[in-house]
């Protein structure tokens, strides 16, 4: 910022999953993803299964963790897309706090 604020640093990719593991944890608004099943020994898995039951079960999970995916691909651009305005919103908030401690007059013109 131009009043020698100092911006927070951009999150690294782990701690941007850490923040989201965070949120997630706090939030009841997130996403709530289907438990999923490691299938460490595939033989012990497809026991007692028809092969094409089994490949239904596993590329109906796979569609719904992509769904699941686009949408919150979807709601992060959204998201990023508004980082500008706030951005800008945050800066005229400052400008106006700095006016006002220095006693300065301002003028502001509104859209209607």
């Amino acid at each position: 910022r131009k009043q020698g604020k100092a911006r927070a640093a951009t999150p690294k990719p782990k701690e941007l999953v850490t923040m989201a593991t965070a949120a997630a944890t706090n939030n009841d608004n997130m996403v709530k993803l289907p438990p999923v099943q490691f299938i460490e020994d595939v033989d012990a898995y497809m026991k007692g299964k028809e092969p094409d039951a089994a490949l239904g079960e596993i590329q109906e999970k796979y569609q719904t963790f992509k769904l699941l995916e686009s949408r919150l691909l979807q709601s992060r651009n959204r998201m990023l897309g508004k980082v500008p305005h706030i951005e800008k919103a945050i800066d005229m908030v400052d400008l106006l706090l700095a006016k006002e401690t220095a006693s300065d007059q301002i003028t502001v013109d509104f859209e209607l």
